[in-house]
């Protein structure tokens, strides 16, 4: 014997499964406010042999926030061309600074993870094929590390 679904079998199985529905749509789960990046890059300068050859980059650095806005444990997740920036990258995060929104006292946490794009830009553009480095679609903001093409 098949089973059919009669309009009053369907009606009853939209009101059955509603409140299911709506409680899903209802609960959307709590974003906190990133926090403002402050840094200071008057330290930090574009490798010289990297701005020598022309080449420019990107590298996508994860660390954690405390919550007095102090970057702590900074590691590379990836790098393109790889390994080249990686260590200019992590010298430049260690200068970065934030500050916190209020919540954060508030929420207990420890610390908060977050992502950096590091891009390295060179002008003007002197490779031919030359395309400017853009800021990896993972990370929670960008930094420009930028310098005169020689």
């Amino acid at each position: 014997m098949k089973a059919r679904l009669t309009t009053v079998g369907a009606v009853l199985l939209t009101v059955l499964l509603s409140p299911f529905m709506l409680s899903a749509q209802e609960a959307p789960p709590a974003k906190r406010a990133l926090p403002q990046l402050n840094v200071d890059l008057s330290s930090v300068t574009y490798p010289s042999a990297l701005q020598r050859q022309g080449v420019q980059g990107r590298v996508l650095v994860a660390f954690t926030i405390t919550k007095r806005g102090k970057v702590n444990d900074p590691v590379v997740v990836s790098s393109e061309p790889a390994g080249e920036f990686d260590s200019a990258a992590i010298r430049a995060v260690k200068q970065v600074h934030f500050t916190v929104p209020d919540d954060w006292e508030a929420s207990g946490d420890s610390a908060y993870q977050y992502q950096l794009s590091v891009l390295f830009k060179l002008s003007p553009c002197v490779a031919p094929d030359c395309v400017a480095p853009k800021p990896h679609d993972s990370a929670d903001d960008f930094l420009v590390i930028a310098a005169q093409a020689k």
